[in-house]
C-alpha cells in the first residue's frame, strides 16, 4: 500500500504490534516491556489491527477482544478501529483500489510473487476478501519459495524425512 506508518515501522525495523498498541493504547509507550501489563496490551492490539485491516465488523472485532479481556466494551472497540484506521490510511485506500480493479473484467486479483490468481466471475468480490487475499497471497507465495529452496537439502537424510504438509508458516515433516 505504501502506507507511511508501515513504512516507517518496516524501514526502521519496529514492532509493527508495539506500533499499533502506542495507537490504540498510548500507555504502552511508557510500560516495560517485561511488564504483564504491556503483553497483555500488545495481544490485544493484535486483534484489533487484524479485525480491522481485514474488513471484521467492530462487532467481530469485540467478540474476539471480549473473549480474554471482558472489561473491553464494543465502544472502545468501535474507537479503537478509528484510530487504527486513522493510522494508515494508505492501507485502506490500497484496498479501495483493489475492490475497484477487481470489480471490473476480468474481475481477477493476481498474486505478484507466484503469479496465482482469484477470480470473482460475478464481478463483485468481498470486500473482507480483497482486504485478506494480497496477504494470503504473499504469505503463500514466501512459504513456498522457501520450500522450493528447502526440499533439496532433504535429500542427505536418504528418504526417513518427508513434508507432508504446510499451514501458514509452519512445515509439517513425517520422520
Amino acid at each position: 500500500s505504501g502506507d507511511p506508518f508501515l513504512c516507517r515501522i518496516f524501514r526502521e525495523n519496529l514492532d509493527p504490534h508495539h506500533e499499533f498498541g502506542v495507537v490504540v493504547f498510548p500507555q504502552m509507550a511508557v510500560l516495560d516491556k517485561k511488564d504483564p501489563t504491556y503483553s497483555k496490551l500488545r495481544n490485544l492490539t493484535k486483534r484489533f489491527e487484524f479485525g480491522s485491516v481485514y474488513g471484521g465488523s467492530d462487532a467481530t472485532v469485540h467478540k474476539a477482544v471480549s473473549a480474554d479481556e471482558p472489561s473491553i466494551t464494543l465502544k472502545m472497540v468501535s474507537q479503537a478501529i478509528v484510530k487504527m484506521k486513522s493510522a494508515i490510511p494508505g492501507v485502506f485506500a490500497w484496498q479501495q483500489r483493489l475492490l475497484r480493479e477487481t470489480s471490473l473484467p476480468p474481475y481477477t486479483m493476481r498474486d505478484p510473487i507466484m503469479g496465482r490468481c482469484r477470480v470473482f466471475p460475478l464481478g463483485n468480490p468481498p470486500p473482507t476478501d480483497i482486504a485478506n487475499n494480497p496477504n494470503q497471497f504473499a504469505g503463500a507465495g514466501i512459504m513456498d519459495t522457501g520450500l522450493v529452496n528447502f526440499m533439496p537439502r532433504l535429500n542427505k537424510y536418504n528418504g526417513t524425512v518427508w513434508p507432508f504438509t504446510h499451514i501458514h508458516d509452519a512445515l509439517y515433516l513425517e520422520c
